[in-house]
């Protein structure tokens, strides 16, 4: 089996770090990033989310606790039930998304307001 994002282990999820929660939640932010530069992990719906959250929280050292929620709240977005095992994993997250809506960063152009540019004769 491979050791990409996409091979699956023997309950069905995504193998390598990436697809393990609970293995990612224990393994340095940095040991990750180097192992999607190098193609180790590959893209998929849990790289996404890590991505994701990095760019949104930056790179600051938290605890694993809130790097969980962290990665939940960006999960939460782009892939429920991968927020779901997100939270499995890390039940001791210090908080949890309920609902979140944003564009994903580097993903979608804003389109402006209408009314904003309007009240502030942009248009």
């Amino acid at each position: 089996m491979g050791k990409g994002i996409d091979a699956l282990d023997t309950q069905g999820h995504a193998a390598g770090i990436l697809g393990h929660p609970a293995r990612l939640l224990s393994t340095d932010r940095a040991v990750i990033s180097d192992r999607l530069a190098d193609g180790v992990e590959q893209p998929g719906i849990a790289s996404e989310v890590f991505q994701q959250a990095e760019a949104l929280f930056g790179g600051a050292e938290v605890s694993p606790a809130e790097f969980a929620s962290r990665l939940h709240f960006a999960a939460k977005v782009l892939h429920d039930a991968y927020a779901d095992r997100i939270a499995a994993a890390a039940p001791g997250m210090p908080w949890r998304t309920v609902r979140a809506w944003w564009r994903p960063v580097g993903k979608r152009v804003p389109h402006p307001n209408r009314i904003f540019q309007d009240r502030h004769g942009l248009r």
